[in-house]
């Protein structure tokens, strides 16, 4: 719908109307364009590819989107692949290159890092607002329709970003996120075999990620049953389950004070296949 919307040529009937807002949000003037979906993109240097939800070129731009509409969208290297591989085949056509996140919001600093300067940030809701100021009366009745009940879902969707309260727990959500890669990168760093602790990896994890564990202190600052540590303890509970790690039966009960739970358990990292 977004591709549809954005297309000029669309059975929409309402040629650039949509366009012109979204394009005057990059500081690049109304042009000739042409809108593609799903376009391929492959990573320099790396086997392996992305799908670029939309890509609009202009005379002189190569603009790659990606679209986001759920709180778990922060893929903190795919907006890393998509923009090194934009920006490789925008010049192999000779063209400009620029990355738009599209995205409920809001943004983690990582993701923020990492579009850098060569992308531009828009939320839902601006682009909500300025398709809902369109002029649409001139349209197809049937198109019209469709247009607007698709406005309207979007609002819906949406609208629990207006929420401060809303917006935390999506904040929340990237930092679970973001935390969890964090820890699965220390315990995947274990050779095979290795004796470890949850007081060791709660150490490491520490010093390794003081910025996680701020956060996830934040997360729980007003809890009195829940913490950072009882989070570290869940993931590695789950993570067990799953086979990446295996509960190790020989200290399995052992008692730290320091650590502040009754068990201290111990994993032993699954050799490589």
């Amino acid at each position: 719908m977004l591709a549809w919307l954005l297309d000029p040529s669309g059975s929409h009937g309402a040629g650039p109307r949509y366009l012109t807002p979204f394009l005057r949000k990059l500081n690049f003037p109304a042009t000739t364009v042409r809108v593609d979906t799903e376009v391929q993109v492959s990573v320099p240097n790396a086997q392996r590819w992305r799908l670029a939800d939309i890509v609009i070129r202009t005379e002189q731009h190569f603009i790659l989107i990606e679209n986001k509409v759920d709180p778990f969208y922060q893929d903190v290297q795919q907006v890393v692949d998509e923009i090194t591989g934009g920006i490789a085949l925008a010049e192999s056509e000779g063209k400009q290159f620029r990355f738009v996140f599209v995205a409920p919001g809001p943004l983690s600093s990582d993701i923020q890092a990492a579009i850098g300067t060569q992308g531009t940030f828009v939320p839902w809701q601006s682009l909500i607002e300025d398709f809902s100021g369109v002029d649409a009366n001139e349209l197809d009745t049937t198109c019209a329709a469709v247009i607007d009940q698709y406005l309207e879902f979007c609002r819906g969707r949406f609208a629990r970003t207006a929420s401060p309260k809303l917006g935390k727990v999506a904040g929340d959500d990237v930092v679970l996120t973001q935390s969890a890669e964090a820890l699965r990168a220390e315990v995947g760093a274990l050779a095979g075999g290795t004796l470890v602790t949850a007081v060791d990896l709660w150490t490491q994890f520490c010093e390794q990620y003081p910025d996680h564990v701020s956060r996830l202190e934040s997360r729980w600052a007003e809890s009195s049953h829940y913490s950072a540590k009882s989070w570290l303890a869940a993931r590695l509970k789950q993570w067990a389950t799953k086979r990446d790690l295996i509960e190790d039966t020989g200290d399995w009960k052992a008692v730290d004070r320091h650590w502040g739970f009754p068990e201290v358990r111990v994993y032993r990292r699954l050799s490589s296949h």
